[in-house]
């Protein structure tokens, strides 16, 4: 089994208690009542695939990334405790399924068929459609948000065929799920031993335990609900609210102005590898029991970006070349930065590492869960604890231009250093 150099970030984000903020008073408004509606709207979006013994998924490889996500929320403060989180004020639930404390849900609860319906498929756009809502506020629910928060229960189910420069082809299999502790940590990870071998297709689902439950990012500026947010000239039938027979109560209110766009790029999202010894600090969530052959499942990079109609929601993708030089890896690898912003409020990101060469499974990139503006006008981005990840990013005005930026890994491994990037696309993502 490939050990593992320091520890892996826990800290698994508490159930939610409903709260409730949409209920009040959409059931009892009249006509002319102020009020309005947020509406969610997941997308998709691709890419090329990435030159990838080290392949990766591109986007055609892929076939299926399920994840059961339990609930996405704005809100207008929480408490943070690592990467987990609690004390959460003024939450603007968009969507939720009820599956009690994830937390305590096993392996056997997961694979049981009448749970099936918990997973959203970000590969199919049917399944995707699920998420979307169109949920009313008030006037109680003005004010100032500076969260987006997705939970999910730790359990993934992925099907992928990866090709391999050599010829090979991985395919993803099922079998037991193993838990193992880091070297000198208390820390566990989680492996799906696969129950055939894994160059032997067709690939199938595969479940995988991770370690973590959620995640949150704290928009650089925060977002203004305000009332003049309620005022529309547009009515549409609010059905939320139900009579004591449980039916819908229909009233006509304000349209609202508010969107939140759901964002998942499959582009790169998993790799494969087989007989590769080139990053010995890579534990595969999918492997053989031998470990000679496994295939690489990450978080969910998923964004959930909140915008007001009329508002360009733009994405500024940033692409680098890692030189990776630890006792137990060397080689290159590469990193996409995407940022989401409106106007020069950056209110989202995510932070991916893909193979380039075929010959280095890549480090791990932390994930960004906050953004600050340092006094020159640069972003510092960074981990949970307030570490810089970057620090000092300057933005790119034109397409190919560059800049270096300190990168610090943190807990992920390896060491701090300076890092080239370049501007690899500016798009209007909404």
């Amino acid at each position: 089994m490939r050990t593992k150099n320091g520890f892996a970030l826990l800290g698994c984000l508490s159930a939610l208690a409903a709260t409730g903020c949409f209920d009040s008073g959409s059931s009892s408004q009249g006509p002319g009542s102020k009020g309005g509606r947020i509406h969610l709207l997941p997308s998709i979006s691709g890419g090329k695939a990435g030159s990838a013994k080290v392949g990766s998924s591109g986007t055609g490889g892929l076939e299926s990334f399920q994840v059961p996500v339990a609930d996405i929320q704005l809100a207008k403060g929480l408490t943070t405790s690592g990467s987990g989180w609690s004390g959460i004020t003024g939450s603007l639930p968009l969507f939720r399924q009820q599956m009690g404390d994830w937390n305590s849900i096993d392996s056997t609860v997961v694979r049981d068929p009448a749970w099936a319906s918990h997973f959203i498929d970000f590969c199919d756009p049917a399944s995707v459609a699920r998420i979307a809502s169109s949920q009313p506020f008030t006037l109680r629910d003005t004010g100032e948000y500076h969260w987006a928060v997705i939970n999910w229960a730790p359990y993934f189910k992925v099907r992928a065929t990866i090709p391999l420069p050599g010829g090979d082809t991985v395919y993803t299999h099922d079998g037991p799920i193993t838990t193992h502790i880091y070297p000198n940590s208390s820390n566990p990870y989680f492996v799906t031993e696969a129950a055939r071998p894994m160059l032997t297709g067709p690939s199938e689902d595969a479940f995988v335990r991770k370690n973590n439950g959620g995640t949150w990012f704290r928009f650089l500026k925060p977002l203004r609900l305000t009332e003049a947010d309620l005022d529309s000239g547009t009515t549409i039938a609010d059905t939320v609210g139900r009579d004591s027979l449980g039916h819908p109560i229909v009233n006509q209110i304000p349209s609202g102005t508010w969107n939140v766009m759901l964002v998942f790029n499959p582009r790169d999202l998993v790799y494969a590898g087989n007989r590769d010894s080139g990053n010995m600090s890579l534990n595969g969530d999918i492997q053989t029991p031998d470990s000679s052959t496994y295939v690489h499942v990450p978080f969910l990079k998923a964004t959930a970006v909140p915008y007001r109609e009329g508002e360009d929601v733009m994405r500024e993708t940033y692409e680098f070349t890692v030189h990776f030089e630890e006792p137990w890896a060397h080689g290159d690898f590469g990193m996409r930065l995407e940022l989401y912003l409106i106007g020069d409020n950056l209110v989202a990101t995510t932070v991916h590492t893909y193979p380039t060469d075929g010959n280095l499974a890549p480090q791990d990139a932390p994930a960004v869960y906050f953004a600050e503006e340092k006094e020159d006008g640069s972003l510092s981005l960074q981990n949970y604890d307030h570490s810089p990840i970057f620090d000092g990013f300057v933005r790119k005005t034109t397409v190919g231009q560059e800049g270096s930026v300190a990168y610090n890994p943190g807990a992920q491994g390896g060491t701090a250093h300076t890092l080239t990037y370049r501007l690899t696309e500016i798009k209007k993502a909404n």
